[in-house]
Formats: structure tokens, sequence, C-alpha cells
């Protein structure tokens, strides 16, 4: 690939040239008894699996191995794909500008974009990764992780999220639960952040206040082609019933990613039967996690803290729905004392029934330290979270449609009177938050 490259710029030909010959030199190695081949260093994915079908399409049929290399420096990577003359998506760019007076802010943004990347090419079907490692082990090491690839990763996992490179914040023990899926944003808006809760979050007082929002934390991770994502979520919306199946499929990986999320997580699968359902009926969920009591602190789906302890986490579920679906999540609760919810809408209208403004989710119990309470639910965090989750609608779903479509006014009817609602059982013995659900669906149904 490299000589050809060299060739087409002697002669300056075309780029479209230059594909042309890197695409026959392959197939002169591949001939000349090549087993794989293994790319260059790139980031925009799109052009990967378009590359891919161009080399089937002329018979090279061997594994094409995608070579990406984790984002070290801000001025490295500008001189490694510079050297190249790698393309780089402008969500790409945009995230790595926002961080670049960080070293440490790059690196986290580096693990995170190269583990969602690899997430990506893993479910379209990648044969493998080619990790371009430059010595920098310990980032290959995050990301390895992070994909659940290194044996005994709850072993390893010290929190239920992903931990920050920066030594000085790693020590981060507890977190809301609102940005689980959204880590990269997260971690931009606390960047500022020089001191973090100590497991005590709901002292407001003490709590840093998050950066702004910006366009940033609403770009694509994924820099997925527009068109690919309106053939995803339907080249036209009729209702927001055609938006719950959309929820749904996403839950069974028929839809590869939501604007909030992408690849419902092995927990997450435990209960994807009963994610399906609640979906179906209206409740469009974008984070949750099922009861656990007493599992092992290094169970491969659930176990975190490394092993000797237990752990133990809350059902939970958040979701967006409309103020009669609200209004069946509070009419269930008198049904179902161990539940508790939280709920906002875009203009900040909030109503919950919680008596605290934050409600633990997990905790590990273990052999050589305190009690450890990770995630939590917090009202104050929880506002903070909605101006994101909101937004969200807008920039990667409504912005595909034209204006004043009937798909527009779907998205405006969400985004102007659904509510975000997180959900909790405290019940982690003997509780089944689905149950709930069920009992707020049949609220619905009397009602109809």
């Amino acid at each position: 690939m490299f000589a050809a490259r060299t060739v087409a710029r002697r002669f300056e030909l075309s780029r479209a040239v230059t594909a042309r010959l890197t695409l026959c030199f392959w197939l002169l190695q591949v001939d000349a008894g090549a087993d794989c081949v293994i790319t260059q260093l790139f980031y925009d994915i799109d052009l990967y699996l378009k590359w891919v079908q161009d080399c089937r399409d002329i018979g090279i049929k061997v594994p094409i191995i995608p070579g990406i290399m984790p984002l070290s420096t801000y001025a490295g990577f500008n001189r490694m794909t510079g050297f190249c003359k790698t393309k780089i998506p402008k969500a790409v760019r945009d995230g790595l500008d926002a961080v670049k007076d960080s070293d440490d802010a790059v690196k986290e943004y580096g693990v995170q974009l190269v583990t969602d990347m690899c997430k990506r090419l893993i479910d379209a079907g990648a044969p493998g990764i080619h990790l371009y490692t430059l010595n920098q082990e310990t980032h290959v090491i995050k990301i390895l992780e992070a994909l659940g690839m290194l044996e005994d990763v709850a072993a390893r996992r010290a929190m239920p999220w992903r931990q920050r490179i920066d030594p000085a914040k790693s020590a981060e023990d507890v977190r809301p639960v609102y940005w689980a899926n959204r880590p990269r944003s997260y971690m931009a808006r606390t960047l500022g952040w020089a001191q973090y809760p100590n497991g005590r979050w709901g002292d407001t007082p003490r709590i840093p206040e998050y950066a702004a929002l910006s366009k940033y934390h609403l770009d694509e991770l994924h820099t997925v082609d527009p068109e690919a994502r309106k053939a995803a979520y339907g080249t036209e919306l009729k209702s927001v019933a055609d938006v719950s199946d959309i929820f749904a499929k996403f839950v069974t990986n028929e839809v590869k990613r939501l604007p909030w999320c992408c690849a419902l997580e092995e927990e997450g699968k435990v209960i994807e039967s009963q994610l399906v359902n609640v979906n179906r009926a209206g409740f469009l969920t974008i984070n949750s996690q099922p009861r656990v009591n007493a599992c092992r602190s290094d169970d491969v789906t659930h176990g975190w803290g490394g092993a000797g302890g237990a752990v133990y986490q809350k059902g939970y579920v958040e979701f967006f729905c409309s103020p009669a679906h609200l209004s069946a999540v509070k009419a269930a609760c008198a049904s179902h004392p161990s539940v508790q919810y939280m709920a906002v809408n875009a203009k900040g209208d909030y109503h919950t029934n919680c008596k605290n403004k934050t409600v633990g989710l997990t905790w590990g119990v273990f052999p050589d330290r305190e009690i450890v309470q990770p995630t939590v639910m917090d009202a104050e965090s929880f506002k903070v979270w909605k101006e994101e989750a909101f937004a969200l609608w807008d920039s990667q779903w409504k912005a595909l449609y034209d204006a004043g479509s009937p798909s527009t006014k779907v998205i405006d009817e969400i985004q102007n009177n659904y509510y975000l609602v997180s959900v909790v059982d405290h019940d982690f013995i003997n509780g089944n938050i689905f149950n709930f659900f069920f009992s707020a669906s049949s609220q619905l149904a009397m009602k109809a």
C-alpha cells in the first residue's frame, strides 16, 4: 500500500488512481501468496467498509484487518496522520481539538475513541484488529480491557466504568449513572475538576460544576454516514410507534446504535427480552441495569473491583416517555413502594417521589476496604444530563430529515413533550423492576 502511494505521489496522480493502484498492489501480493492484509491507520470506518467491499469485488478474498493507532499526544497524532495522509472525520477532529491543551485528556479521548471504533468494526465483521502500539502499551491494555478481550477482565475492572488514564483523576470512586453509555462526553464535561466527590455524591456544595454543553458533545462517536443512519432509523417516521420499534430493534441488535448508546453491554443482554417489551410499550430506554444480589466480584458479566468480594446493584431503567406514560409511572408507584423515579422534560419541569437527592445504585463489599458505592442516581446531575439527552434528538436524529417533514414532526413531539425518566427499584433481593413497568402499562391500557 505504501509503495503504491509513493508511485502515485511521484506522478501526481489523482486519489481515485491511487486507490486503483493500491487495489492492484494488494491483488498482486495476494496472488503471490499473502494470507491476509493489514491496512494503514485510519479513523473513518465507513471508508474502511467501502474499501473492503471494493477488494472483494476484484477478487481479494483474504482477511482484511483494520489497522488502528491509539492517540497518545495531540502533536503525535497530527504528525502521524499527516505523514500517512490519513483522512480525519470532522467529528474526530472537533473532539480532539476540544481537549488538545491537556495531554491526559487527549489520552482519555483516544482510549474512548479507539474502543468505540473497535466495537463498531467487530460488529461490522472485521476479522480482527491490528493496534499500532508505538510503545504505548498502557493505552492498548486499556482498550483491550474495555473491549473485554483480556482474560479475567472482571478482576481487573476496578469500577463499573472505564477508568481515567490520568493517575490524579483515576481515584474517582463515584459517578452518576447517566453518562454510562457516553463516557467520553462525561470525561470532557468534568475535565476541569481538580477533585472528585469520594463516595458521598449527595453533598451538592462540594460537587464542581459541569462544563457547558458544546457541539462536540453532540457529535457522532463513529462518524456513521448520515444516509446509513437514516436507513437504520427509518427513511420516514410516521409516528412515535415507529420510534419505539427502532428502540426495540436496538435492544435486539438489529439497529446497531442510538444517539445515546452503542451496542447493548453484556449485562444488558441479561434483561434483553424485558427491555424489548418495555420499549414496545412506549418507554424508550437508553440505560439500564438488572438487580444483582451478592454476585462474585470477579463475575465476567456483573463483576468489578477484583476477586474476593461481592457486588450488589438495584434494578434501574432510564427512558424517554410521554406525559401519559409518566402519569402511569406515578400511579404504578402506589403499588410498588420500593420503586422511586426522577423525571424532567426539556423545559426543566421536574417530578420525583425520591426523598433524597441522591440514591445509591451499585455497591461492593470487599475484604480489604470499606464498602464501595460507585454508581448513583443524583437529582442535580440528572438535570445537567437532560440538556445533552434532549439535544441528541435534534443533532443526531431530527437533522437527518428535511425540515417540515413528517419525521421531523415526530421528533419535535418527543423533544417538546416527552420526559426523561430514571426509575430504580430499591428491592435488590426480591424485586423485579419489570413488574413495575407491567403495572404502568396496565394503567395506560385502562385509560385507553
